[in-house]
């Protein structure tokens, strides 16, 4: 009898565990499926939709100017081209950082060593004419520094400067704006609020109802006004160390913005 008791008393335990695991399992089933009542259709795909575009713009100073300058020599041999280039460059840069100009707005972009060949000159007397032979006359070795100059007023003493230590090659210089991030999203929030403007309105004018946004696009950027640096700069004399005048202006930078709406 005791034995019948024990026997009967685990059925109870085990039958109750059961049902305690089964009632778990029907509840968080039944909390998955009215999650999934509220998302029903928003997989589906959308077929009607308006597509709106926006224009935004916005204006900064320049803050930060870029430019870059090249320094190109020539030898018999490659460790003599590589030495003469290396002091110009030395000497370009000793005085950039007296300037001021921090070594992190300082880089090398380019560094190249090239053959340089000439043909033979040869008086041609008979007919055909004999090809002249191609001889090595040196090696050229080049190397580009990048530099940024966040003292926008002393760009002209820098560019000058270049030239009295034997730079003559200064390539375009550019002006932009160190938080460009900042003035873009200004541009965009102008852009989106244009083409949300034109989607109410167009949708008043269809007779339909905007639901929610699908997708969204965006091009556009800054707009640089660029100003050129040229072989002036590197003469020597004493227009060489005149700094030139070199006005930063003003950049626009734009954003254009699509916007597709779900339409009822």
């Amino acid at each position: 009898m005791d034995l019948e008791k024990y026997y009967y008393g685990r059925l109870i335990r085990v039958g109750s565990l059961v049902l305690m695991v089964l009632a778990v399992f029907l509840a968080a089933r039944t909390v998955n499926e009215f999650k999934r009542y509220h998302t029903i259709g928003t997989d589906a795909p959308v077929n009607n939709t308006i597509s709106v575009s926006g224009e935004g713009e916005a204006f900064a100073v320049p803050d930060v100017a870029t430019f870059t300058f090249s320094v190109t020599e020539e030898a018999l041999v490659v460790a003599e081209a590589q030495q003469l280039t290396s002091r110009k460059v030395d000497s370009a840069l000793e005085f950039l950082r007296r300037e001021g100009v921090e070594e992190r707005d300082i880089k090398t972009v380019s560094y190249n060593i090239n053959p340089r060949y000439e043909y033979e000159r040869i008086v041609c007397i008979t007919y055909p004419c004999p090809e002249g032979k191609r001889a090595l006359a040196g090696y050229e070795v080049s190397q580009t520094i990048e530099v940024k100059v966040r003292a926008l007023a002393g760009a002209g003493t820098l560019l000058g400067g270049l030239g009295d230590v034997g730079v003559t090659n200064i390539s375009g210089l550019v002006f932009s704006v160190d938080d460009e991030e900042m003035v873009q999203r200004e541009a965009r929030e102008q852009a989106i609020v244009q083409a949300k403007q034109k989607a109410k309105q167009l949708a008043k004018d269809l007779g339909v109802r905007l639901v929610r946004i699908v997708s969204f696009n965006e091009s556009g950027g800054p707009i640089y006004f660029r100003t050129y640096a040229t072989e002036a700069f590197g003469k020597g004399g004493a227009d060489a160390a005149l700094a030139p005048e070199i006005p930063a202006g003003e950049n626009r930078i734009v954003s254009n913005v699509t916007i597709t709406y779900e339409i009822r």
